[in-house]
């Protein structure tokens, strides 16, 4: 029996020698791979390096982009003094647009003036008639004296007159202004002249006196029931008989 116990604990004692010995080889091989770390920390010393490399490019890179940006704002500055410029000509370009329509304006007063200055034309011809008399008195020429021997007391003188003025009105108003008498008195028919001038009727012949025409016709009324119109040539002309 004690040999048994004997064998057994020496036995046990072996066993535990080996372990020891089994556990101090990890323990070594665990050691020399601590060398590993030191490696992968010199490797991440060499990425190091290449990321200091990385930071160098990155400042070159923003040194670029901050002369870029310095280069655009001098041109910005640049565009915008020829937008200024570009202004400047559009200013003076609208100034001139402005003394055209200045001008266009002027000019359309001007041509409104003159279209009412027509306009009061017109109205005042419309409220007036302009005619011609012509006073004919050649049949008594040698034989009542004092007669013009030209043969007309007035040839071709004009006058101006309201609207809805008779011949006989044009008769007084025209031999008024060039100095000529005028005769008439007013019968059942109207005014009847029976002088101009001084010549009278019946004074070259029992039927002599005056008659008148309205462009070249004889009107059937007398002289103050003849409405005148613009233009009108009157003659009164002297009959012998």
């Amino acid at each position: 029996m004690f040999k048994k116990w004997l064998c057994l604990c020496l036995a046990v004692i072996l066993a535990f020698g080996v372990c020891s010995c089994s556990l101090s080889g990890k323990e070594n091989t665990a050691a020399g791979d601590v060398g590993t770390p030191a490696e992968i920390i010199t490797e991440a010393g060499g990425s190091t390096g290449t990321s200091g490399e990385e930071s160098g490019n990155s400042k070159n890179a923003e040194s670029s982009t901050a002369s870029a940006n310095k280069k655009s704002k001098s041109t910005s500055g640049k565009q915008t003094t020829s937008k200024k410029k570009s202004t400047g000509e559009n200013g003076a370009t609208t100034k001139k647009q402005t003394t055209t329509k200045k001008q266009t304006t002027s000019k359309k007063q001007t041509t409104t003036k003159r279209q009412t200055t027509t306009k009061k034309q017109s109205a005042v011809k419309k409220n007036s008639v302009r005619v011609t008399l012509t006073i004919n008195c050649s049949q008594a020429v040698g034989k009542v004296e004092g007669v013009p021997s030209s043969g007309f007391f007035l040839s071709g003188a004009g006058g101006s007159f309201a609207t809805g003025s008779t011949v006989y009105e044009a008769l007084c108003g025209i031999c008024s202004a060039n100095g000529v008498s005028v005769t008439a008195s007013n019968t059942i028919y109207g005014m009847y002249v029976s002088a101009i001038g001084g010549l009278a009727e019946k004074e070259a012949g029992k039927m002599s006196g005056w008659t008148y025409t309205v462009n070249g016709k004889y009107p059937p009324k007398a002289c103050d029931k003849y409405v005148l119109s613009d233009g009108d040539n009157i003659q009164f002309i002297y009959k012998a008989g």
